[in-house]
């Protein structure tokens, strides 16, 4: 990707390769017109156990979309470190139970095609780099536009947190566009008790 020098990213690509590491991003362009990042942090040594981490970020801010991919994927490897995961043994079942499937070999793959420079595009595309919203209900109003364009009418917000909590805990969902996966924990018991006690906490919002 082409990075203008005094871009903030440029400083946590330092941090990442004074660390020993590789910092890799890629910008996915997608139905929202907002600006999306994949980062990927990888090891030097492909045999590594944590080879390749991943984080992603979207928003309107191209900087903040790409500050939440790195930090993510940071992130990721530090729960990687400390066992934090959930999906780890997973990996390593899934291997077991495939052998037809050899991991360096997906790992190598998957490694070229992270640190490819053959599809470059710039950090930018017209218009994202003049965008600096004058307000937070600007930076909304922006987004339920995108959205409502892209058919997305609803969501509903849901406040998880105590009424004499000093900031909001929030659920938000929003009518097909929620991913499903069938060994997700969609409903957790803070959103489920919220949602059967106090109705009032569901705010449906129209966007157009």
């Amino acid at each position: 990707m082409k990075i203008p020098n005094q871009n903030p990213y440029r400083c946590y690509e330092k941090k990442i390769e004074d660390a020993g590491l590789i910092l890799s991003l890629r910008k996915t362009n997608n139905e929202f017109t907002i600006p999306y990042y994949s980062a990927f942090v990888l090891e030097n040594d492909e045999r590594s156990a944590i080879s390749i981490v991943d984080g992603y970020g979207l928003h309107p801010i191209a900087e903040i979309a790409a500050t939440r991919a790195v930090t993510e994927a940071a992130q990721s490897r530090l729960t990687h470190i400390h066992g934090g995961r959930n999906d780890i043994v997973k990996r390593i079942n899934f291997y077991q139970d495939n052998p037809g499937f050899d991991e360096s070999k997906v790992m190598k793959s998957v490694r070229q095609k992270i640190t490819s420079n053959s599809r470059m595009t710039d950090f930018y595309v017209p218009n994202e780099q003049a965008l600096l919203p004058e307000s937070i209900e600007a930076l909304w109003g922006l987004i339920k536009g995108k959205m409502a364009s892209s058919g997305l009418h609803h969501c509903f917000v849901y406040v998880l947190s105590p009424d004499d909590f000093p900031f909001f805990v929030l659920r938000v969902v929003i009518p097909f566009a929620e991913f499903i996966d069938i060994e997700m924990k969609r409903v957790g018991h803070r959103f489920i008790n919220r949602f059967q006690n106090n109705k009032k906490s569901e705010l449906g919002i129209n966007y157009v």
